[in-house]
């Protein structure tokens, strides 16, 4: 199981995806927080997340509205 609760914060992130074997299962989650300077790989929405993090299989797709920002959250194998 991999596991990666900040996307937002990897600049590299379709290298790091890249990396991760094809089947492996991946829990994943990003925002639309870009207030944040260390926020360099947000994405606006939902549909934009499952397009950059490509699953084979989704187990979850889901957002969750906060305060300031919404996070996103995806969950299957890639």
């Amino acid at each position: 199981l991999v596991i990666n609760t900040s996307c937002e914060h990897l600049a590299a992130f379709d290298r790091w995806y890249a990396a991760v074997p094809a089947g492996q299962l991946v829990v994943l989650q990003s925002n639309d927080y870009y207030a944040v300077a260390e926020h360099v790989n947000c994405v606006p929405d939902l549909a934009a997340f499952r397009a950059q993090a490509p699953l084979a299989e989704v187990l979850f797709a889901g957002a969750q509205r906060m305060r300031r920002y919404t996070r996103f959250m995806l969950i299957g194998r890639k």
